[in-house]
């Protein structure tokens, strides 16, 4: 009895660094099996038999996730950014006819900007980072006994409406 064919020398390991990449790219394992051409069981399978499988796919993954930290760390940060922009200039000359030309050029010029920190960036990194300092949820712990002055349940309907007229004086 014969089982299926492998297929990771004849799929998977020529687009090894294919598979890298595509992971760099932001593409699903699922997408991948799909353009490889192979099955999910499989692929499975030759991620736990090849480990140059798995490596590729967590070099891939690991790659972008420091590019995207990086660009996220920068942006938390803020600070002096420099960028090019194209400058659209006109040059006004007379010609060697004596004609006034007017010609328009485009020149890239460099600007540096001052930019400020992101803060939805900087306390996504400090929730993730430093956590036990910068959570939103607090975790108190009581002990002691609590008291309660009366028993609501053995108030009778006529003590309730007293007692609510009451607390209803007290707020004016």
């Amino acid at each position: 009895m014969a089982g299926r064919k492998n297929k990771y020398i004849t799929h998977v390991q020529p687009n090894l660094k294919k598979i890298q990449n595509w992971c760099r790219d932001g593409l699903t394992e699922d997408v991948i099996i799909r353009k490889i051409g192979v099955g999910h069981t499989a692929f499975n399978e030759y991620k736990k038999k090849y480990p140059e499988l798995l490596k590729a796919l967590r070099n891939g993954k690991q790659e972008v996730d420091y590019m995207v930290e990086n660009a996220m760390l920068k942006n938390a940060l803020g600070g002096k950014r420099t960028e090019e922009r194209p400058v659209k200039l006109k040059k006004k000359y007379i010609d060697k006819n004596g004609n006034a030309v007017e010609e328009e050029f485009v020149k890239v010029v460099t600007l540096e900007k001052d930019v400020k920190g992101d803060t939805v960036a900087q306390i996504f990194w400090l929730k993730n980072r430093s956590s036990g300092k910068w959570k939103d949820r607090q975790d108190i712990n009581h002990s002691g006994e609590m008291k309660i002055d009366h028993d609501k349940k053995a108030m009778s309907l006529q003590e309730l409406e007293h007692r609510k007229k009451e607390l209803l004086k007290r707020k004016k």
